[in-house]
């Protein structure tokens, strides 16, 4: 692996290179992580691959400004930029896991002659999460996003007693639980979250689109996964069969491990032929 970095508008971007061959693997990882994480998958690519995965603001060794705005047309720039210093051949296959796959659904969406195909690994994006949306997408919501990271206890609460009602899920309140503990985490969770809050894919444009490229997409989701569910996959695939393919493990969210890069890494490399 060589780690490099690039510099846009004064902020300073990391990235991560497995590879030299002709054809691009572009991977956009998930939240709390960076690029390194696709280290496993890039070791069961074949050499005529190279796989770039860039850090996302805020995340791994990237270095960015909370008032610096990120948006599609500043990522776009970004992998302009690095396909320049590294010499690369655009189109690309888009991975995204977790997070990274609402990353990699909205560039495609918005700049679909960047994209080849698609590869999603437990993929964010294809269901519109209510509390995200309120937390980003609404002014009123921001600020009782900002004022709940900084005083966490009533949300806590709240979502003990939705636990009771059967309302909120035990699964949902035990992240809950833990990520409201710790201060900095929370300062973490509303800086990441505010700062992605432009990417916001949507079913109906990704599937005119698809329909339109005749792009191919990969969905692989664990069988046991309780962060996110197959059913968004299935909204999008409906109408789309022939170009929307599910793939099911047998496992939990955390998919990019030794057990599952190979079989991960060969249904993306089908995807190319």
């Amino acid at each position: 692996m060589n780690t490099g970095s690039i510099i846009l508008e004064e902020q300073k971007i990391t990235y991560h290179r497995w590879g030299k061959g002709p054809h691009l693997l572009l991977c956009f990882h998930g939240y709390g992580e960076s690029g390194r994480h696709f280290g496993y998958l890039a070791a069961a690519m074949p050499e005529s691959w190279s796989v770039i995965a860039p850090d996302l603001p805020f995340h791994g060794e990237t270095e960015w400004a909370f008032e610096k705005e990120f948006n599609p047309a500043m990522l776009v720039n970004v992998l302009q930029l690095i396909q320049e210093k590294e010499q690369l051949q655009f189109p690309a296959v888009l991975m995204g896991y977790s997070m990274g796959g609402r990353i990699a659904l909205h560039l495609y969406q918005e700049y679909p002659s960047l994209v080849s195909a698609i590869s999603l690994v437990a993929p964010d994006g294809l269901h519109e999460n209510f509390w995200y949306r309120l937390a980003t997408q609404t002014g009123y919501g921001n600020k009782l996003f900002s004022y709940t990271m900084r005083h966490p206890d009533w949300f806590k609460g709240l979502a003990m007693a939705g636990v009771k009602l059967q309302l909120v899920n035990p699964s949902a309140n035990k992240f809950i639980q833990r990520y409201m503990h710790d201060p900095h985490i929370r300062n973490e969770l509303y800086t990441r979250w505010t700062a992605m809050r432009h990417f916001r894919p949507v079913i109906s444009k990704l599937k005119d689109q698809i329909k339109k490229e005749h792009t191919p997409v990969l969905l692989v989701y664990g069988k046991h996964d309780r962060i996110i569910t197959h059913l968004g996959g299935e909204k999008l695939r409906r109408g789309l069969e022939e170009n929307v393919h599910l793939k099911f493990l047998p496992a939990g969210h955390q998919l990019l491990q030794p057990t599952f890069v190979e079989e991960i890494a060969d249904a993306t490399i089908a995807l190319h032929t």
